[in-house]
């Protein structure tokens, strides 16, 4: 919706006179390595306690990083993680899991974040994790987990350029040029993921996430403290700023600022309809921007149709629908959606009731096959409805800690 001649006039009018200033001499940091196990207790008004563990890592676009990235999603990457599954599913001693590799210049960080549920302990969560780590470090991980986790890798690279600005093209293309110097990484990037195989991602775990390197920081319910493992050493303090002289071009015009254009005439996307034979209207959209598909099923009816000594019916029954099927158990449905690199969510609203789907063009037909599944043949076990019940509670215990949700 622009002109891209015009932009690049009105880049060069704006931009092209300024003066090059003096090359910034990149600084060599060496970021120094954890070589003990450093642990913090964070005291503060919370309903569940929490375990942080943080390690030091490759930076971004080394040896080591994409391995861990494909490592984060194994271990805490959504439902069909080792951690949801051990932790949160299984033994239900957590509400929630999480794992990333923080990508960064000097060095990355990767950090995994486990809520306890209610009646649980830190140490508990904590032995749970350490559990599964030993696990990854003396077995590695499955052949088949490290495709879901490189394909979901893969799908969620493709959906962030799906926008413009925030986190989208114009930021990757930035990030890109940033740390590799290269604004057109992308083709490069999905190709170091994909040669990733399991022996690699057994190797990295070794390496850069042994138990005696890494920050374990736990926060439980109390008077508000940190124990500071530093207290009593000296504060540095940041040398003084130089002074810098401007480098735009003095030139009478660029004090008054630019005329705005006429507005944009916004050109309505028209989408294709039609009804399928069982009465189910379709409509399409197409977008060959990339290799992506997304849909949403949508039924009118939602939360204002609950009945009135029932609240919350409508999207405890949504949520229900990926919790098993006449043919696949809750695991299964959160296995074989992440093994295509597909994200699925259900959910309502006031008015209307969703399932959605985004999955890669080359596997969406078989994703659409796993939410065809969940909406026509969903069991609502009594097991899992009572699993959903208590992480329902959890969660609205954990809204106490939310200002907004209180105020």
């Amino acid at each position: 919706d622009i002109d891209k001649q015009n932009v690049r006039d009105l880049v060069t009018r704006y931009f092209g006179g300024l003066r090059r200033g003096p090359d910034v001499v990149r600084p060599h940091v060496v970021t120094p390595p954890i070589t003990a196990e450093r642990r913090v207790v964070v005291r503060d008004r919370v309903e569940l306690p929490r375990v942080f563990m943080g390690w030091l890592t490759p930076p971004a676009y080394q040896p080591g990083d994409a391995e861990l990235m494909v490592a984060a999603t194994i271990l805490g990457g959504g439902k069909s993680s080792r951690l949801y599954k051990s932790l949160v599913y299984e033994r239900q001693i957590a509400q929630d899991v999480s794992a990333s590799q923080g990508s960064l210049g000097l060095a990355s960080t990767f950090v995994i974040d486990v809520t306890a549920r209610a009646g649980h302990t830190p140490q508990e969560i904590e032995a749970a994790i350490d559990a599964e780590l030993t696990l990854l470090r003396t077995e590695g991980p499955t052949a088949r987990e490290v495709e879901r986790a490189r394909n979901s890798l893969e799908t969620s690279l493709l959906a962030s350029l799906e926008k413009l600005g925030g986190d989208g093209l114009a930021e990757q293309l930035n990030h890109y040029n940033l740390y590799t110097g290269d604004p057109g990484y992308l083709d490069k990037d999905l190709a170091r993921l994909r040669r990733i195989d399991a022996a690699a991602v057994q190797r990295a775990v070794q390496t850069w996430l042994p138990q005696q390197a890494r920050a374990v920081v736990t926060g439980v319910p109390g008077k508000p403290k940190v124990d500071d493992p530093r207290a009593g050493k000296a504060t540095p303090t940041a040398p003084a700023a130089k002074p810098v002289a401007p480098v735009n071009v003095a030139e009478a015009w660029r004090a008054t600022p630019p005329k705005a254009g006429p507005a944009p005439r916004f050109k309505q996307p028209r989408g294709e309809t039609f009804t399928l034979a069982n009465g189910l209207t379709v409509i399409h959209y197409r977008n060959p921007a990339l290799p992506l598909v997304s849909s949403q099923l949508v039924v009118r009816s939602g939360g204002a149709a609950n009945p009135s000594d029932l609240p919350g019916l409508a999207g405890f029954t949504a949520q229900m629908l990926e919790e098993g099927t006449a043919t696949r158990s809750a695991p299964a449905i959160a296995d074989d959606i992440a093994q295509l690199g597909a994200f699925m969510d259900t959910g309502s609203s006031d008015d209307v009731s969703t399932v959605s789907l985004l999955a890669l063009t080359s596997t969406f037909a078989r994703a659409l096959e796993i939410v065809a599944d969940i909406v026509q043949h969903p069991t609502f076990p009594a097991a899992e409805i009572e699993r959903q019940r208590q992480d329902r509670l959890g969660a609205l215990t954990q809204q106490r800690d939310d200002p907004e949700t209180v105020a």
